[in-house]
């Protein structure tokens, strides 16, 4: 199969710094700060410079010294302070001039990005997958559509979880603490459409990314409306579904987003609805063609006095306005019960299959739920 090119050099993979020995250049804000770090690296016997009117240092470091440096330091700071300072490293031979200007991020990244070199060689390897959960129709208990999720194919030794692979959810924290949201986020929507198609499914496909991962729409979509594109992939069975809780600069990005999406002939889609402070603001400015419930009013429902109106509110909210409601974490019978009962159009959750490496087929009937029955 062949693989369609990365077009935008922004989301090319970012490698973990070359632990062999160089100089890390390190600015910092404040003298209290230049104090806690300097006493840091007298500590570790370090050789080391004080330059700029002493609001500069060079610290020489040795092969495999880095990552634990940077991790000493970060502890001799606060959470702020680790924001505030800048870091630099230069491997031997190399120089830190302009070029490497593009290179310099915060100490507690850089560390972090030492710590994440398993997720560099994750993606180098090609060892990033998706596995799908299945989304029915509430109505029927009918396969309606999956949502991919992120999936590591670990390698001997490493950690991973009871079903043998690397979560999405540590794979995504250690691209957000390393710097690496970027390609992560490009490698795991080219994954879940790449993965569907050679598992023989073409379907409706949910697929989540991260508007802080995309710094202009028009050129950092263009690999994947492309890969979708040389797959065959019929554009309107993608649905690209971005959460509540993901950070964006403005709303105004944010909608530029998804206009690049729906102009390629995608869906789009509103996670968390109920997370955050924030969901019927981002539901009235985006106008998403489904939204998703979020799994802390779903649970329970059935019998908590609190999150049944909550829930029974935005369910008709959405009813009215013409947005698709999809349900997450749905988990018992009596929930799914009250779900349909209020006017949710699908659901999804443990009840109906767990992320899985095959997609359902459809057209096969019902779903049989985890207790064996067949819902309805």
């Amino acid at each position: 199969m062949t693989r369609a090119p990365i077009a935008c050099p922004s989301c090319a993979a970012r490698p973990a710094p070359v632990d062999t020995g160089g100089t890390l250049h390190l600015w910092w804000p404040a003298g209290h700060v230049a104090k806690k770090l300097l006493e840091t690296i007298r500590t570790a016997d370090l050789p080391h410079t004080v330059a700029a009117a002493g609001k500069r240092a060079e610290v020489a470091v040795g092969t495999g010294w880095l990552t634990p440096l940077c991790q000493e330091l970060s502890k001799a700071l606060t959470p702020v302070e680790r924001t505030a300072v800048r870091a630099l490293f230069v491997p031997d031979g190399g120089e830190a001039g302009l070029a490497a200007l593009g290179e310099v991020t915060t100490l507690e990244g850089l560390a972090h990005r030492g710590e994440a070199r398993w997720l560099s060689a994750l993606l180098d390897d090609e060892r990033l997958t998706s596995h799908f959960q299945p989304i029915v129709e509430a109505a029927t208990g009918e396969p309606f559509a999956v949502e991919a999720l992120a999936r590591g194919l670990p390698l001997d030794g490493e950690d991973a979880g009871p079903d043998g692979l690397i979560g999405g959810g540590r794979i995504i924290m250690a691209a957000r603490a390393a710097d690496m949201l970027f390609p992560v986020d490009l490698a795991a929507r080219t994954s879940a459409v790449r993965t569907a198609v050679e598992r023989g499914y073409r379907g409706r496909l949910f697929i989540n990314f991260s508007p802080a991962a995309i710094y202009d729409p028009h050129h950092c979509l263009r690999s994947t409306v492309k890969i979708i594109e040389s797959l065959g992939y019929p554009p309107e069975n993608i649905v690209f579904e971005v959460g509540e809780g993901d950070s964006v600069e403005s709303m105004d990005h944010l909608k530029e987003i998804l206009t690049v999406y729906r102009s390629a002939g995608f869906k789009v889609a509103l996670d968390d609805l109920g997370a955050g402070y924030a969901s019927l603001n981002a539901l009235h400015e985006l106008r998403p063609d489904y939204v998703k419930m979020d799994m802390a009013l779903v649970r329970g429902v059935d019998h908590d006095p609190v999150k049944a109106p909550i829930l029974a509110g935005l369910l008709r909210m959405a009813r009215e306005i013409g947005i698709a409601t999809v349900c997450e974490g749905v988990e018992t019978h009596a929930e799914a019960d009250w779900l349909r009962a209020h006017g949710a159009d699908y659901l999804q959750g443990f009840l109906y299959g767990r992320a899985a490496a095959a997609p359902p087929a459809s057209g096969g009937g019902p779903l049989a739920t985890r207790d064996g029955a067949v819902p309805l």
